[in-house]
């Protein structure tokens, strides 16, 4: 077992902080240079408050801290941008920061009203191309494309059977710390899905012993990062995130090993993308659908799950959380025609995705249960089975 410590990590306290900016009486700084100041400051200080739990992976999430990395960094760089935009743009009938104003008069802007035509070609246009980048024209061959490999890439629920050293509790208690490091990584919804799949497949082939389980994970976690995200955490974050458990070269020797075993064969069909093809078919509310959402983050944990298709998984977190929502919805027949799935075929999965929900309040793996008891999933963890 890797001991906890809260020491800090020597790469991180070399980041360097900004101090918002103190006027001098002679040499007063302007207004705007004083709000970027600021706002620097106050953006790096902020971060993802999660509850004070000891993790048996690693080091204790909650009290890391890990500078932004590049996409953080150009996410900050933007926010700060559209601030200064915001700020230098004429509100309320004033003037803008960068406007001369005379002391002791009142402000000459008035702001005009815009005048907006409906019927306008370029309010037209937009209406034709509102939809353009969701490639509506492409949407059934895609569907069916990925229907068609989608069991290509199941594998056996009895595969543990096969592992002399490590069992189904290991797997579960190692996803449920991933989900962890997904949240402070602050990944793609897919790339946690893609992760557990080549955890999967990789445990199918080969045997792991249990001192190197946590490194098929982080090493999984790596690849799906690099497969999903524009920019992935580093190999030097994963180590920290182990408490230096393993170097370097392990993770790299390792990432060689998954993906020769696996044939670098990584497009693999996301339960997450059918849930949310599902959803605009039915027209789901976002309580809905972030309630099915957490039904098929749940069904990670169990593997008995792993029987079951992509898309039957998300079909039936759907159908279930229509139920416990809306109880008076139906699973009408225009939306299982164009599914594929009636309330018969999803009978049997979802009374296994509904018992899921209903034994996660007495389970001691509680990362999933938190993350959407959170309002940014509208606490839907929190609704009653």
């Amino acid at each position: 077992m890797i001991t906890l410590v809260n020491s800090k990590h020597p790469l991180r306290s070399s980041q360097p902080t900004v101090k918002p900016g103190v006027a001098n009486e002679n040499v007063p700084l302007s207004k705007p240079k004083i709000v970027l100041q600021q706002i620097v400051a106050g953006k790096k200080a902020q971060g993802i408050q999660l509850p004070q739990n000891t993790r048996v992976f690693g080091r204790n999430i909650s009290n890391m801290h890990i500078p932004l990395g590049k996409r953080q960094r150009n996410d900050l760089k933007q926010d700060i941008k559209n601030e200064l935009i915001r700020l230098k743009r004429p509100q309320n009938g004033s003037r803008p920061l960068n406007s001369s104003v005379i002391v002791g008069q009142e402000p000459t802007f008035e702001p005009k009203p815009m005048e907006i035509d409906l019927d306008s070609p370029i309010k037209k246009t937009q209406k034709k191309t509102e939809n353009i980048q969701e490639c509506q024209e492409y949407t059934a061959e895609i569907d069916q494309y990925l229907r068609q490999i989608e069991y290509q890439f199941v594998v056996k629920p009895s595969y543990m059977d096969d592992q002399p050293d490590v069992n189904e509790k290991m797997r579960a208690i190692l996803v449920d710390w991933l989900v962890d490091v997904h949240i402070r990584f602050k990944l793609l919804p897919e790339t946690l899905y893609l992760t557990v799949n080549l955890i999967d497949r990789y445990l199918e082939k080969e045997h792991v012993m249990r001192d190197k389980l946590q490194l098929v994970g982080v090493t999984a976690m790596l690849i799906a990062s690099k497969y999903e995200e524009i920019y992935p955490p580093e190999i030097k974050d994963f180590i920290y995130i182990t408490d230096n458990a393993y170097g370097r070269d392990e993770i790299l020797s390792m990432e060689q090993t998954v993906l020769k075993v696996l044939a670098f064969n990584l497009n693999v069909p996301s339960r997450y993308r059918f849930l949310q093809r599902f959803s605009k078919i039915t027209g789901a509310t976002p309580t809905i659908f972030s309630l099915a959402q957490y039904l098929i983050e749940l069904s990670l944990l169990e593997m008995s799950m792993l029987k079951y298709g992509s898309s039957i998984i998300a079909a039936s977190a759907l159908y279930v959380a229509y139920k416990l929502v809306d109880k008076e919805a139906s699973w009408n027949q225009m939306a299982a025609k164009e599914i594929g799935y009636d309330s018969q075929n999803l009978a049997t999965c979802a009374k296994e995705v509904l018992a899921l929900m209903q034994s996660t309040a007495k389970s001691t793996l509680q990362a999933i249960r938190k993350k959407f008891s959170s309002p940014v999933h509208f606490e839907v963890a929190r609704i009653k089975a």
